[in-house]
């Protein structure tokens, strides 16, 4: 089971990532203001996460393929790059698998608890 992890951001904003089994940051999220913030996204992204369509392939400037996960036309997590579309392909496939059932870890169990009550 994967999980989402609420990080500070150096703009002194939060964000969340997604790990997986192995303790591998499989995607990251954009910035939000609060941690309060990222975790309403985190349950966003993990409904989104099961969609097809809002996983957007793209490549870089230099060649390198990655993704973005989308909700309607607002970006909510990026990946890395990668060194191959099969890489990546597996990544979006991770993502697919882990984000549904991840569990939050925002580093405080009251805010945790507190989120889990209000999304019953």
């Amino acid at each position: 089971m994967g999980k989402l992890v609420i990080i500070p951001s150096q703009n002194k904003e939060y964000r969340f990532k997604l790990v997986d089994d192995n303790g591998q940051t499989v995607i990251v999220s954009e910035s939000y203001a609060t941690k309060i913030a990222a975790s309403r996204a985190s349950n966003s992204f993990r409904s989104d996460a099961v969609v097809d369509d809002q996983f957007v392939k793209l490549t870089s400037s230099d060649g390198k393929p990655y993704f973005i996960l989308i909700s309607g036309c607002v970006t909510l997590a990026t990946s890395q790059m990668y060194e191959s579309e099969a890489e990546r392909d597996n990544a979006i496939a991770a993502v697919k698998r882990y984000a549904p059932d991840a569990i939050l870890d925002d580093g405080d169990l009251r805010v945790t608890g507190f989120l889990q009550y209000l999304t019953r």
